[in-house]
């Protein structure tokens, strides 16, 4: 989407509540890990971290961390539609970010031992948007001579987002 949507919001950010109008396909990845491998799954993550972010349809990415004594990590991720899914799954970079590091540079083949997987056991499940709600988006407010400037306004390091009392911002 490009430009302002419905003249109030600039691109890339008009309000979340709006995609709730949109069906999103959520796919969960749940990977069991042995207790003390949750810090080496995050860590290949964080070695991949925006890999996904291009393909088309893919519309975000969380990695939830358990807050108890659960060994289960959920990557949670959604798509536009179920196409754009099965469409990443036959991508070539879904299986160059799913094979080691060591698989990805060659060095099994010369002699270096390829890490061995974290996950003891991994579950996919999908899900479809089917309702919800988000938190009423900060009201933002231009600077005065916004309009001089060329460019996109997302662009503008002087964004300010009103909170609190009236006439209160915060950068």
């Amino acid at each position: 989407m490009s430009g302002l949507v419905a003249g109030v919001f600039p691109p890339g950010l008009w309000p979340l509540s709006l995609k709730l109008f949109v069906m999103s396909v959520v796919k969960i990845n749940a990977i069991t890990v042995p207790t003390d491998s949750g810090d080496e799954l995050a860590r290949r993550f964080a070695a991949r971290a925006g890999a996904v972010d291009n393909q088309d349809g893919f519309e975000g990415f969380e990695l939830l961390k358990p807050a108890d004594e659960r060994t289960t990590w959920l990557v949670v991720t959604r798509w536009r539609d179920e196409e754009s899914f099965q469409a990443w799954l036959s991508s070539p970079s879904f299986g160059h970010g799913h094979r080691t590091a060591a698989e990805r540079s060659g060095d099994e083949h010369a002699g270096g031992a390829a890490a061995k997987p974290v996950g003891m056991h991994s579950e996919l499940w999908s899900y479809e948007t089917a309702g919800g709600s988000v938190a009423q988006p900060a009201e933002l407010t231009l600077p005065a001579d916004s309009h001089r400037r060329a460019g996109p306004v997302s662009a503008c390091p002087r964004w300010r987002r009103r909170r609190g009392p009236a006439g209160s911002t915060a950068g």
